[in-house]
């Protein structure tokens, strides 16, 4: 397999699992290519693709006020006509419509994807709306690209539209929400991966990163014994005991995978997924069950890396197990290999927080001569690259952090 394989295959494990991805790296590594074939190949519809660009507002995205001889008129922006079209195709039981972010790095992130925040965290993603209904109601009289998105003539797409829209008030929710089968895939130039750190933590922390390589570097992730790289603390390594610690939080993440959506429950559609799995290798009971056993030792390795986040002073959540653990069993349903099941909850989900110390190791640094923060913070980068080797989107994360440091 291909390094572009393999990090294709990360990128739909964290789709099926019921997170939304961030593809980045250098130009022309297939990050875009790959966003496409993913919502083709999952939902059998092409993306509402809107490009990044740098006076993007978050607003936008759901809408544009135009003037109009009777005032004004409410068009639909890309978020809200992916998010119309994707209600209206689950009326007709079929998958929704993905929404493509391209160049991100072109605009400010968390300015322009600011109404996207509540819908990229699965477990908020049912009952967050998305938008008002008076702007739901106002884009009614104009849902031409609603229709072209939906794959419907727009008679058909404004109808379908009312019903849902009159079941969804009904059912008590205060505005559009996002469909839990739903997804948005970003991509990311990246001049170099010190600008990693502009997206900012809040997006990082609901976005798991791929990282696509230069095409002087290729994807081979390892992964070490946890006891021969925490050498230091091996005597406190109880492999078994990590392993108990972390099946509760994936009791959680598979009832979380299991539940069904109020929605669905309410009868406003017939089905909406909150995850994709195959179930080619068993349920989901069987599947999580083997998952800890296929990755238990990445799960060790997150939580000993974890444990070292916070002797930094990172708070780490319960949400960080139970997202690794919803990957382990999508993972595992998609045969993914244990190395880069590995790599990947490091590199998307530890990392991303432990890049929260960041500031405070610089001004230390500022400050006196030494900074026991930034010590630490490269002890932990060099014991996460070990585990899972330099051709790794961990190692390649850690560079950044260490940009970013100065280091």
């Amino acid at each position: 397999m291909t390094s572009a394989e393999e990090l294709l295959s990360v990128a739909r494990v964290w789709l099926a699992a019921g997170r939304s991805p961030l593809l980045v790296g250098a130009p022309g590594t297939g990050k875009t290519r790959s966003a496409r074939e993913l919502s083709l190949e999952f939902t059998g519809h092409s993306p509402v693709v809107v490009v990044g660009r740098g006076d993007l507002a978050g607003r936008e995205l759901l809408y544009e006020i135009v003037p109009s001889p009777s005032g004004a008129d409410v068009y639909p922006g890309a978020l809200l006509i992916s998010l119309i079209a994707s209600w209206i195709r689950l009326m007709l039981a079929q998958p929704p419509v993905w929404l493509l972010v391209d160049e991100l790095n072109r605009m400010n992130p968390e300015v322009g994807l600011g109404p996207l925040f509540l819908g990229l965290d699965p477990e908020q993603r049912h009952w967050a709306p998305a938008a008002p209904w008076w702007v739901v109601d106002s884009a009614t009289q104009h849902l031409g690209d609603v229709a072209t998105a939906a794959g419907l003539e727009i008679d058909e797409a404004i109808e379908l539209l009312k019903t849902v829209s009159r079941r969804l008030r009904e059912a008590g929710y205060a505005g559009l929400p996002f469909p839990a089968s739903w997804r948005v895939i970003a991509t990311m130039n990246l001049a170099d991966r010190a600008h990693l750190h502009r997206v900012g933590f809040a997006l990082l922390r609901r976005m798991p990163l791929v990282i696509y390589p230069s095409v002087f570097r290729s994807y081979e992730p390892i992964i070490k014994d946890p006891k021969s790289v925490f050498k230091d603390g091996a005597k406190d390594v109880d492999i078994d005991k990590i392993k108990a610690g972390v099946e509760e939080y994936c009791r959680q993440a598979l009832a979380e995978m299991r539940a069904v959506p109020r929605h669905v429950r309410l009868g406003v559609v017939r089905a909406d997924p909150p995850v994709y799995i195959t179930r080619q290798r068993g349920d989901l009971e069987y599947l999580a069950k083997n998952a800890l056993e296929v990755y238990g030792e990445g799960l060790s390795l997150l939580w000993l890396l974890a444990r070292e986040a916070h002797g930094l002073g990172v708070e780490i959540g319960p949400s960080l197990f139970v997202d690794a653990c919803r990957a382990a069993i999508a993972g595992h349903d998609q045969g993914l290999r244990p190395e880069v099941y590995a790599d990947m909850v490091v590199a998307g989900l530890l990392l991303p927080q432990v890049s929260q110390a960041i500031p405070r190791a610089r001004m230390e640094l500022v400050i006196g001569a030494a900074s026991a923060t930034y010590d630490r913070l490269q002890k932990l980068l060099a014991l996460a690259t070990e585990a899972l080797g330099n051709e790794s989107m961990t190692a390649w994360y850690a560079e950044a952090v260490r940009l970013e440091l100065g280091a």
